[in-house]
């Protein structure tokens, strides 16, 4: 995936592609991640590394950096195609002054400063990020 500097034209492409990106974009001025996901996952545009906003899982692989070093890394590794279950998936969610955050995959939330593990942590159970959010945001507002 890749982004100009203000995050508003982002291009997502097969790994294998990253060295034909499209003639209107300088891919020197852009910014690059390399990713596992699924490729037509509708929502893969939102990645972030940190929380969970992708439909289907994504693992962030290589970045960001710049499209040289992607290129030369991906030459090196060459990541090899993956399946991973979409069921029953688990998602830490925070709750702190009064403000509930996105879901994060546990390996996430585990590695976070001490300055982001305030609050109440909930593990939910889900298969998607989206509805582990719903499900916790009525239960703490007392909808069952």
């Amino acid at each position: 995936m890749s982004w100009d500097p203000g995050g508003r034209n982002v291009v997502h492409s097969l790994a294998e592609h990253l060295q034909t990106m499209p003639a209107d974009l300088d891919p020197e001025k852009l910014t690059h991640v390399i990713v596992r996901a699924v490729r037509h996952d509708p929502t893969l545009t939102y990645f972030d590394a940190r929380f969970e906003t992708t439909l289907y899982p994504c693992q962030l692989l290589w970045g960001p950096g710049t499209w040289a070093d992607a290129v030369e890394w991906l030459a090196a590794e060459q990541p090899t195609p993956d399946t991973i279950d979409i069921l029953d998936r688990q998602f830490m969610i925070r709750f702190h002054g009064e403000r509930i955050y996105l879901p994060q995959q546990v390996n996430v939330a585990a590695q976070l400063p001490d300055a982001d593990r305030y609050g109440t942590w909930y593990l939910v159970r889900a298969d998607f990020p989206n509805d582990a959010l719903n499900h916790l945001r009525q239960q703490l507002i007392g909808n069952p």
